[in-house]
């Protein structure tokens, strides 16, 4: 089956490359693709290709989908990279730049297509916990993760892909000597934090302590990414301003039809560093509905045409204003209102240290979990929020974009 997987990979990339040489040779080159040698070339970059996914192990050596596209998207910028370097060293363009970009981009864009429908039901990692090790089994119960209890004399034996242990244990000298064991015997060993990060994408609860904390925060410690993320945000903010013009006098006059009412709704959210501020949205509830309750599922309070609203994103299209105002981002922790932020502070460890950061119309925990209806809800929201800001960079932000631009055309918003 992976071979078959690979086999299409490369068929589709054959067909994209040959396609864009033919039109590139008709249109732009003035030559002849048969006659040519430029069509063995193209044959020996997909040749590259193919060893390049056979040398990263696309698909069989990875258990999820994102080690397959990670893995996917390494060897083709290498295979790519490795050609060009061909053409330069020939000191001859033995295939026209333009085709060889769009080979790239159209091969990349197939090719992850292709592999997200392959890996829908791709392999779990089989995790391994050590008897006794009670804690790293019930964070990891918590997330609904299948575990094996592995005896400290079978382990380098274990059927198992990773063996995860919390930090506690590895204190323990002859546990950390198992856990060498293990490593020597093939298996992936993981801090539970680690398997955390790298697996369910957020922080474990027994974790959420100064140590886990100091890791630097980009928002602040790399005024690079700071200058680049908020320039990004009033780019973005002024081109959806005309947007935004239009859409006010089609919501007001929607409004009429199926939500009477103000047009816009304004509350007082806890921003960077605890500042409040006002936030902006398109009215979703009725006017006359109770919002210092939980928002759940099925919400009485919010009409039919609300609901539209909020699968749509709409509702969040006023946020520009903030946005363009600095009291937000477009990727964040989602602000909160001063009552819930205050109350959670007193019951969820470290739950201010979501505020390190400018909050987001959306981000890391809105991609994986709706609105938080409970303390435990919001906790486990907490978790992916301290990912995030552990986390943040760039290609971080533009993958929660794309998650919830995906959400958008599924109609699978709040």
């Amino acid at each position: 089956m992976t071979r078959a997987i690979r086999l299409v990979l490369v068929a589709a990339f054959a067909l994209i490359g040959t396609s864009a040489l033919w039109w590139h040779g008709q249109y732009r080159g003035d030559y002849d693709v048969v006659d040519d040698n430029r069509l063995a070339w193209l044959a020996c970059l997909i040749t590259l290709v193919w060893i390049g996914l056979y040398l990263a192990g696309v698909p069989e050596l990875a258990r999820t989908r994102a080690q397959v596209l990670a893995r996917f998207a390494r060897a083709l910028v290498f295979t790519f990279g490795l050609f060009s370097v061909l053409q330069f060293g020939l000191a001859s363009i033995v295939l026209p730049r333009l085709v060889v970009a769009v080979t790239f981009a159209g091969s990349l864009v197939v090719g992850v297509l292709i592999l997200t429908v392959a890996s829908r039901n791709q392999v779990q990692l089989r995790v391994g916990v050590l008897s006794g090790d009670d804690l790293t089994r019930s964070e990891l119960s918590d997330f609904g993760v299948e575990t094996t209890a592995i005896d400290r004399e079978s382990v380098d034996s274990a059927a198992i892909d990773v063996l995860v242990f919390s930090q506690p244990t590895i204190a323990d000298e002859s546990l950390a000597h198992v856990v060498a064991v293990a490593h020597a015997a093939g298996i992936q060993v993981r801090t539970l934090l680690a398997y955390f990060e790298e697996q369910l994408g957020c922080v474990p609860r027994y974790a959420l302590d100064d140590a886990a904390l100091l890791a630097d925060v980009a928002e602040i410690h790399n005024p690079v990414y700071a200058r680049c993320k908020r320039a990004g945000d009033v780019a973005a903010a002024i081109v959806l301003i005309p947007v935004l013009v239009v859409a006010v006098p089609v919501v007001a006059l929607l409004n009429l039809l199926g939500n009477r009412g103000t047009v816009l709704f304004v509350q007082e959210r806890v921003g960077r560093d605890g500042s409040p501020f006002h936030l902006v949205k398109f009215r979703t509830m009725r006017a006359e509905g109770d919002r210092s309750k939980w928002t759940t599922t099925g919400d009485a309070r919010i009409p039919k045409l609300g609901r539209l609203y909020r699968r749509l994103h709409v509702d969040e299209l006023p946020q520009i204003v903030n946005i363009l105002m600095g009291q937000m981002s477009f990727v964040g922790p989602r602000p909160e209102q001063t009552q819930y932020v205050e109350s959670l502070s007193d019951q969820l460890a470290f739950y201010g240290a979501r505020h390190r950061v400018r909050p987001g119309i959306t981000g890391w925990a809105q991609v994986h979990q709706s609105y938080a209806a409970s303390v435990d809800e919001s906790a486990t929201k907490l978790q992916y929020d301290l990912y995030y800001i552990r986390n943040q960079s760039l290609l971080l932000d533009a993958s929660i974009l794309v998650r919830t631009f995906a959400s958008v055309l599924g109609l699978r918003g709040r």
